[in-house]
This record gives structure tokens, sequence and C-alpha cells, in this order.
């Protein structure tokens, strides 16, 4: 069809309909269809991802956020999915699977339960903290201290007294002391 428009991240449109990775989207309109990025597009009522219509979403409001996080102007939403309790109008993505809104911290589509919003910072690995707190995919890591803990990469993270992989205490590994090398890691007592 020579009307066909490639409009970035596997929509399209022609005159007639739009498309998500070539399968029609049924119901949207050609006409003020429009790809947002990261899997999300609309048209003028209606909001999609991946080529999906979003229940209850409103294409005149809505927007991507980046890192899988959508909003229109009542609520928030994840990989397409609305977020229960997210304020759409005050939520942004914070990157690495982390969003807030003005009262609550979310991993994907999940509240973070205890992590404060005005001091939260996410690592971008699935790593985050607060001033009190440091967290893992959405989950308070036991015993970690928010003010001194850091992300090394390669799921590695460290406080002021320990090392974590993955969320988990290093038995063993005391965090002042703790490096991350490119084939392994060294402690003061011991090189793996």
């Amino acid at each position: 069809a020579s009307s066909f428009t490639s409009l970035g991240g596997g929509y399209g449109k022609d005159s007639s309909s739009a498309y998500f990775k070539g399968k029609k989207i049924d119901g949207a309109s050609s006409y003020s269809f429009t790809a947002l990025g990261g899997g999300y597009g609309k048209d003028s009522s209606n909001a999609y991802f991946e080529g999906t219509k979003i229940d209850g979403a409103s294409g005149y409001s809505f927007t991507s956020l980046g890192g899988g996080y959508g909003q229109d102007s009542s609520s928030a939403y994840f990989m397409g999915n609305k977020i229960s309790g997210a304020s759409g109008y005050s939520f942004t993505s914070l990157g690495g699977g982390y969003g807030k809104d003005t009262s609550s911290i979310y991993f994907m589509d999940k509240k973070v339960d205890g992590a404060t919003g005005y001091s939260f910072t996410s690592f971008g690995d699935g790593y985050a903290k607060d001033s009190s707190s440091a967290y893992f995919e959405g989950k308070k890591i036991d015993g970690a201290t928010g003010y001194s803990f850091i992300s090394l990469g390669g799921g590695y993270g460290k406080d002021s007294s320990s090392a974590y992989f993955e969320g988990k205490k290093m038995n063993g590994a005391t965090g002042y002391s703790f490096k991350l090398l490119d084939s392994g890691y060294i402690n003061k007592t011991f090189c793996q």
C-alpha cells in the first residue's frame, strides 16, 4: 500500500488502519494514531501497548514515560497494565524498573512497602535506596543501610559494613573492603 507509513517501535499506519508488527489494531483510528515509544501507541480515544488496547486509558492524555511505564491524566501503567493505586498525573519513571507518584514507590507494577519517595534513588540495575534502606527488585534488603549503599554492577552492591549479590548478604564479605573486579571480586580476607 503506497499510503503506508512506519511510525517506529513496531507501529505503522496506512490511510485506513493502524498496525503493530504487521497486525491490524482493531478499532484504532489511522488518522490520529501515533507511536509513543516503549511499546506504547495512541489515537485520539484510546491507548495501546504492543498493539493491544489498554482498558480505561485515555488516548487524549496518554504519554509514555520510558522503562515500561505510561500514564494518562488519572492512572499509571506498567507494560500496559494499570498500577493499582498509582496516580497518573504525578507518576514518573525512575529507571531500573522503579517508578513513583507523590505518595508511593513502585517496582514494575507493585508497591514497594516502606520506601520513602523524597529520598528514593534507583541505580538502574534492580538496586535502589532511600535514606534508611536499600532494595533489590522492589524488596527491602535485610540489614542494608540506605545512606551508605551503592550498586557495583553485575548484581553486586554494598553498604559500609556488608556486600550483597542480587540483594542477598554475602557471608564473610565486608562492605568497606569489597571491590568488584573484571573476573571476580576481592575482599579483605579472600579473593574469588
